[in-house]
């Protein structure tokens, strides 16, 4: 039949040269086989409508050839998961934080541009370093994924180096420790040192401040103390609360919104050094402003995500705390 040879001769092209005849061999010995069988069940032989609905239920030629090759992928199953991971990774740790520079450096360097066109500009230009980020990752999980191929590591592993079941609501005793360590001299720095409206005040260089700055001095400083009133009792009991999580949340709110507010409030009064005349001095203040002002969208888009961490921290927390009620009133019915 003329149909069926030229099915096999497009299945054919697309099969291993070793092993072409006997492969086609079996095909069409099949394919005959699966005609007689209809042609017996029918009583007659099958029209050429039948039997091009045949051949289509079998498959396209390419597709019914790859099934005899080896299969191959760039990225096989067993990486693919980490594979999309890692570029998650890349996302996250790169390309967003190297749009947010490019964002600022780009407004520093043009001022007179409006922020949001400067924002489209980046974004323009993420996606170049998106691309060639992706590439990369992409190049070395394939080398991996041929190396595995070659030395089989995921056959090779030990169950006893697995890493021990750490309890998300469990907060490191160590972490707590360093918070202490670090928040105590601070705050003693901060009493000592940001209590004035001359924090530098040199021979070769002066800062002179504006009233509103003790507002922040005030703020921080009960920002930094709750921080280590917070510390002291997780490293007493070191398990997240919903009181705990939720005075995480607000001390991280207030820091950020202190840091927005600072970014656009004009605390700086004026600015000395030996050889800085009264002009340079004036345009050295605009462009401090500037700098400042052009920094408040990265610094909202910051708190915003530290925020919305702190947030899904209360959320499993509020959901654990939910589902231990449950269980008690499970038990209590039983």
């Amino acid at each position: 039949m003329e149909l069926i040879e030229r099915y096999l001769k497009a299945i054919e092209f697309w099969l291993p040269g070793g092993e072409k005849q006997d492969i086609l061999a079996e095909i069409s010995e099949d394919i005959y086989s699966q005609i007689e069988e209809r042609e017996t069940a029918l009583g007659r032989a099958l029209t050429h409508v039948e039997l091009e609905a045949l051949l289509k239920q079998r498959g396209r030629p390419m597709l019914v050839a790859n099934r005899y090759r080896p299969q191959r992928s760039l990225i096989g199953p067993d990486w693919f998961p980490t594979y999309i991971f890692v570029l998650k990774i890349v996302g996250f740790c790169y390309v967003l934080p190297w749009v947010a520079i490019y964002f600022v450096i780009r407004r520093i360097e043009h001022p007179e541009i409006h922020w949001a066109l400067t924002m489209l500009r980046s974004l323009g230009t993420a996606w170049e370093v998106a691309f060639f980020s992706a590439a990369a990752v992409t190049v070395i999980f394939g080398c991996l994924q041929f190396t595995e191929a070659k030395s089989h590591f995921f056959e090779n592993w030990n169950p006893r180096e697995l890493p021990a079941v750490r309890d998300a609501f469990k907060i490191r005793r160590f972490d707590s420790i360093v918070e202490i360590v670090v928040g105590v001299p601070f705050v003693l720095w901060w009493i000592g040192f940001a209590y004035t409206l001359t924090p530098f005040s040199g021979q070769y260089f002066k800062l002179t401040l504006n009233a509103i700055w003790f507002d922040f001095f005030w703020g921080y400083l009960a920002i930094g103390s709750g921080n280590i009133v917070l510390a002291i009792l997780n490293l007493r009991r070191p398990y997240w609360s919903l009181p705990r999580a939720a005075c995480k949340l607000a001390g991280d709110l207030a820091g950020g919104v202190f840091m927005c507010w600072l970014l656009k409030a004009n605390v700086v009064a004026s600015i000395w050094m030996p050889g800085l005349d009264t002009a340079k001095a004036a345009a050295f203040m605009r462009w401090l402003q500037i700098v400042m002002a052009q920094s408040f969208p990265v610094a909202v888009i910051l708190v915003t995500i530290i925020a919305v961490v702190d947030a899904f921290r209360i959320f499993r927390v509020s959901r654990k705390g939910g589902a231990g009620v449950a269980n008690g009133l499970a038990s209590a019915v039983r």
